[in-house]
């Protein structure tokens, strides 16, 4: 039979273990705070990108355009400067 056990006293191993706990409930806390900054992050960048949203196909286009334009003109300067 095992010797009587003195449950009134926690043992070595029962005290490291209720340290590791109380540890990882710290930080699971931090881990839920860092969780919850993340998606306040996510909807403020939703937020601006929605405002946005026509804007960057408006952008591209006009990029576009503004490309075609000095392309045709370098092209042009090229074969009258070259004489191509």
């Amino acid at each position: 039979m095992p010797p009587a056990s003195n449950d009134s006293q926690p043992t070595v191993q029962t005290i490291a273990l209720h340290r590791e706990i109380s540890q990882l409930s710290t930080k699971v806390e931090r881990m839920q705070q860092d969780v919850h900054r993340l998606y306040k992050m996510v909807s403020t960048q939703n937020e601006s990108l929605n405002r946005w949203r026509g804007m960057g196909a408006a952008l591209t286009m006009l990029g576009v355009v503004f490309g075609g334009v000095v392309g045709g003109i370098i092209a042009s300067v090229g074969r009258d400067f070259f004489g191509k």
